[in-house]
């Protein structure tokens, strides 16, 4: 089952405070602030009532302490409710009133103004609020602040599909929080860190941190982090197609939010409980939670939420074979995409856009998004492999100036010991030996530094090869997409002429396409690119086939005689185009007026080299085969010449092609 990364994790952070006292009546305001917080968070119907009573006995005392966390208490209030611009104008109030920029309290809510403006989408001003708590915070050695707003800058590049940077900003929360043994905050950093592993595709991973998350959650019993964990878990149950775990974990996470009716954790769980139902093909189910979500995003102003949920509404309204809704809403959320930086779901859009074009016949619109999907696919698989060469280059320069300017120095240092040595021998003639011994020594050492020093950069060019074997299977794959570009447009031309021997000389060269792209993908997938192994690849370039003339397996009984041999691409590319021309004549020629078809393909190594046999039941006349001017037996010969081959065509029980190849590589 293949799946895309749709949904949004959320990894939830929950501050502590520290208060300071101001005023004889600060045991009664504390005790006031700390009733408010607890009715804020149980959903207390009569909250806005006491926060004004709280804000009208501050004024009348003139109680600048109260008045600054009525500002934040309304601002946290706000916030829970999803009004996200009225909290941030709240927290600035508070920040105000506040003398200095450095306390706690100031970090914090410039941290929630930042964590506001994430959950606007607008990643631009979260950053440079997030930026500015962590220079205060390190100034004022508050570490907890600097955990939170590397944990918040972190998700900002997470969302951003750039999770080398992500996971950089991870690791350094996850050590300012055990710095100080922030529990909450560990917590927070192991759901991040494992977000990362999930969008990478590492589940294994993910599902490890997301279960150390959950369970300093269970330690300290903190149900609304544990909730978020659950989500988490049950979309990693999801990718690895454990369905029922996953949906059991997911609805954990629902029931708890649910008594929460926080809007911005209903709605991203809605949307993950709707991939679970779409995992299980259970559309309609899965569309009604898409749409619950929706309408929640719109509601927050979650951009990246709702861009999403257009997109997964799409891929729905496809499988419901609703194609110019599902349309629509691709270019919805494609739409909304343009005011905020993600890859993957613009990738993911646009690939959407390209199987509902295709499914309605606009094959131009489904080859343009195609191309789009293809480009964005790549880009996003090859930018942290460019990002790791290029820093391994950097250091295998820097190693070798390094060691360059270390050996110049020994050498340096080396010169004038044996000056030294030479101008006292002239004096005293038994210091001689002594000079010899030296000399030897120093022989001995500076041998053993450039010993040390190829070890070294043997293994810096070890990494640097490792590096760029990483970037060969790229090409390659790159090769293959180019290839399936060039086939979907011969398919496009294909449909539009009508002449029927233009339209086989197209499908044609369709098939020889595919089977050069074959060998390039098995390439990049076995990730071994030294060569391709025959057996495979025939096995898959006839399946491929007979899927493209139509023939059903149970229609023709093929038997398959091949010797598990490797050959260099060179070698292999020829010899896939010969058995993909002659098995392409059998399925034209051979199977007509026939009860029983049959089909041999043979390919062994023998003494005089390789040999590879086609064979069928068919009437063919091999007289008539030699002296064809068709474009296919022509190729054949070329190609049998290309690799020093004879071929030998005769009549046995049908028309058998016999080819002995001289010029091979095996790897």
């Amino acid at each position: 089952m293949k799946k895309n990364l749709k949904n949004i994790l959320t990894a939830f952070i929950i501050f502590s405070f520290n208060f300071t006292s101001y005023s004889i009546d600060s045991l009664t305001i504390e005790s006031r602030i700390e009733s408010l917080k607890n009715s804020i968070r149980s959903n207390n119907d009569s909250v806005s009532i006491m926060l004004e009573q709280f804000k009208e006995d501050a004024t009348k005392t003139n109680n600048l302490y109260g008045l600054s966390q009525y500002h934040f208490l309304n601002g946290f209030f706000l916030n829970k409710q999803s009004e996200f611009l009225l909290a941030i104008d709240e927290y600035n109030n508070f920040l105000k009133l506040e003398n200095d920029s450095t306390s706690k309290g100031s970090i914090d809510q410039l941290n929630r103004i930042a964590i506001c403006y994430k959950n606007l989408s607008d990643f631009e001003k979260a950053r440079f609020y997030y930026e500015k708590a962590v220079e205060l915070g390190i100034r004022s050695n508050y570490h907890k602040g600097v955990g939170d707003s590397y944990s918040g800058i972190g998700q900002i590049f997470e969302r951003s599909g750039k999770y080398d940077k992500g996971m950089e900003y991870y690791t350094k929360s996850t050590e300012a929080f055990k710095r100080i043994g922030d529990s909450i905050g560990l917590s927070v950093s192991y759901n991040n860190i494992g977000n990362i592993m999930y969008y990478q595709g590492n589940f294994e991973q993910a599902l490890k941190y997301y279960k150390k998350a959950a369970y300093v959650d269970f330690l300290i019993k903190n149900e609304l982090h544990m909730a978020s964990t659950y989500g988490n878990i049950g979309m990693i149950y999801s990718q690895m197609e454990e369905l029922d775990s996953s949906l059991v974990y997911n609805l954990k996470a629902l029931k708890y939010f649910e008594k929460t009716q926080n809007p911005f954790y209903l709605g991203t769980m809605y949307n993950n409980i709707a991939l679970v139902y779409y995992d299980l093909e259970e559309y309609n189910t899965s569309l009604s939670y898409h749409l619950k979500s929706k309408s929640i995003k719109e509601e927050i102003g979650d951009k990246s939420g709702l861009a999403t949920s257009f997109i997964n509404i799409g891929n729905i309204l496809v499988k419901l074979n609703n194609y110019q809704q599902a349309i629509d809403n691709y270019k919805e959320g494609l739409s909304i995409c343009e005011d905020f930086e993600s890859l993957v779901l613009k990738r993911d859009g646009h690939k959407g856009l390209s199987k509902a074009y295709q499914e309605m016949g606009k094959y131009e619109k489904a080859l343009n998004s195609y191309i789009v999907y293809s480009a964005l696919n790549d880009s996003l698989t090859l930018k942290e492999t460019k990002n790791n060469t290029a820093r391994l280059e950097a250091e295998f320069d820097n190693k070798l100036k390094e060691e360059t300017i270390a050996q110049q120095k020994a050498d340096y240092e080396n010169d004038i010991a044996i000056e030294k040595a030479k101008s006292e021998t002239r004096t005293i003639l038994l210091l001689s030996v002594s000079l010899f011994l030296v000399v030897v020594t120093l022989f001995l050492i500076i041998f053993y530094r450039k010993l040390n020093q190829t070890r070294k950069q043997k293994a810096i060019i070890e990494k640097v090869n490792t590096e760029n074997k990483i970037l060969l299977g790229e090409i390659h794959h790159r090769v293959k997409n180019n290839l399936q570009v060039i086939s979907s447009l011969l398919s496009l031309q294909e449909k539009n002429i009508s002449d029927v021997t233009a339209k086989t000389a197209i499908s044609e060269g369709k098939e020889r396409v595919k089977s050069m792209g074959l060998i390039h993908k098995m390439l990049y997938q076995n990730d071994n690119f030294s060569g391709i192994v025959m057996s495979e690849y025939i096995e898959k370039l006839l399946d491929g086939l007979m899927e493209s003339f139509g023939i059903n397996e149970s229609l023709i009984e093929t038997e398959k005689k091949l010797d598990e041999l490797k050959l260099d691409v060179e070698t292999a590319i020829p010899i896939g185009l010969i058995i993909n021309e002659l098995i392409i004549n059998v399925f034209k020629y051979a199977l007509e007026n026939i009860e029983s078809p049959k089909l041999l393909i043979k390919f062994e190594k023998q003494t005089q080299g390789l040999f590879l046999q086609v064979k069928d039941n068919g009437n063919g006349n091999p007289e008539e085969v030699e002296k064809s001017n068709s474009f296919g037996i022509k190729l054949v010969k070329s190609l049998i010449r290309q690799i020093n081959g004879e071929l030998t065509i005769d009549y046995e029980d049908g028309l058998n092609y016999s080819i002995l190849i001289k010029d091979y590589k095996i790897v």
